[in-house]
């Protein structure tokens, strides 16, 4: 599964999608319109597995309209709804579609934020905001076009981060090393040669992202594949791919680093056609992990393991997976 910028072809796949009145013809017009160069306020994004086009979503910047009337929609960038088809809800598309737009919202909007609008009662739209961190602007508005809605309307405001992930280089090794170090007694610049070695190496493979800002690397977190130690063991954790932890900056914590992180892994296995079961692990009382992992579907699956490789080999873990 992956996400991408819409392109004017797939506007026949797009328009079952849409929740508007109109046959398929008059609907794969107006995306073809929306696609067109003559509109360039208007951006599309697909999300797409290997039979074609399942869920798109909308940015759009909104003109002052009518800024006389206080509950008409102000001027700035908009996200304009997530269609994702029933066989395909409920697996992170809302939430990869979201974030491509936020993404290219940060680098194109002057203010620091983008806005919804949403009926009061859909509770699945609300939870995909809270995510972002989305604040209540206005309640009672009126849409774009200036017809009374017939379910109540809250305008909402989303932030755009000022920070922005990418994979990791070589380079980024010794702030990695400076990272693990602030949060232990561990040696930095032995972990960032740790880190560099990994990097050139990645046997077994591994893939590691990092956090950016103002030209600082102020997270990191990896994602690999970990060989069965001990099959015969049943304590020790099972062959597979797994999320190995997330470490920010303190000063760059509760704003959504941590959760954008395991967002990107997660895509980033899926749109590599990885399959099966995605796991962590954690110590019994880390509740800020369980909260994080919980909010990507992770359950339990065996409680009191271990895994090679750990300072503490008689610590006693919680292995949690979800299905690719």
């Amino acid at each position: 599964m992956r996400v991408r910028r819409a392109r004017p072809e797939d506007a026949a796949a797009i328009a079952p999608l849409i929740g508007v009145p109109g046959d398929l013809t008059t609907r794969e017009v107006l995306v073809g319109k929306l696609l067109s160069e003559d509109r360039p306020g208007a951006h599309l994004w697909v999300a797409e597995d290997e039979r074609g086009v399942v869920g798109f979503s909308r940015l759009s910047h909104v003109p002052a309209l009518a800024p006389e009337d206080p509950r008409r929609v102000p001027e700035g960038w908009y996200l304009l709804g997530v269609h994702v088809t029933e066989a395909h809800r409920g697996r992170g598309l809302g939430t990869a579609l979201t974030q491509a737009r936020l993404d290219f919202a940060r680098d194109h909007a002057e203010a620091g934020h983008v806005y919804l609008f949403r009926d009061r009662d859909n509770a699945a739209s609300a939870a995909l905001g809270a995510k972002f961190g989305h604040r209540l602007v206005q309640r009672d508005i009126v849409p774009m076009n200036g017809e009374e809605p017939e379910r109540p309307l809250d305008l909402w405001s989303v932030p755009l981060p000022s920070w922005r992930l990418r994979d990791a280089t070589r380079h980024d090794a010794p702030a990695i090393g400076q990272l693990i170090a602030g949060r232990s007694s561990r040696d930095p610049v032995a972990w960032a040669e740790k880190t560099r070695q990994a990097l050139l190496r990645q046997d077994p493979p591994l893939h590691i992202f990092v956090a950016e800002a103002e030209g600082e690397v102020v997270g990191y977190t990896r994602v690999a594949w970990m060989r069965g130690h001990a099959p015969e063991d049943p304590r020790c954790v099972p062959e597979g791919w797994y999320l190995l932890g997330v470490n920010v900056r303190e000063d760059y914590r509760r704003q959504g680093i941590g959760a954008a992180l395991t967002r990107r892994r997660i895509a980033w296995l899926r749109e590599r056609g990885a399959t099966g079961w995605l796991r962590y692990f954690r110590d019994f009382d880390n509740h800020g992990s369980q909260a994080l992992h919980a909010g990507f579907g992770f359950q339990v699956e065996a409680e009191d393991v271990w895994s090679p490789g750990l300072e503490n080999p008689e610590k006693r873990l919680v292995l949690e997976r979800v299905r690719l």
